[in-house]
């Protein structure tokens, strides 16, 4: 578990991101060469997710736009990122 507050790569170690941000950010994820079968928790922690939006490079830009939202995504290696659910 990581709280982020501020744009920011997705790091080897990280499985579940917290975002604390007071301004949109964009969480880039790691090359999908390099995380097949990885699955990552990016979670909106303190419901400013609609002002302040978290944008997931990575994943067709998909972003938690909703306060406390939060995104699951999958990488299967071949067509990258995919969100699996919201």
């Amino acid at each position: 578990l990581q709280d982020i507050d501020s744009s920011s790569s997705v790091l080897v170690t990280d499985c579940c991101l917290r975002c604390i941000q007071n301004s949109s950010m964009t969480v880039t994820m790691p090359s999908k060469s390099n995380a097949t079968g990885r699955i990552l928790v990016i979670k909106d922690a303190l419901g400013r997710a609609q002002s302040n939006n978290i944008i997931i490079d990575g994943a067709s830009n998909y972003a938690i736009s909703q306060n406390f939202g939060t995104a699951i995504l999958i990488c299967d290696g071949i067509n990258g990122w995919m969100v699996i659910s919201r």
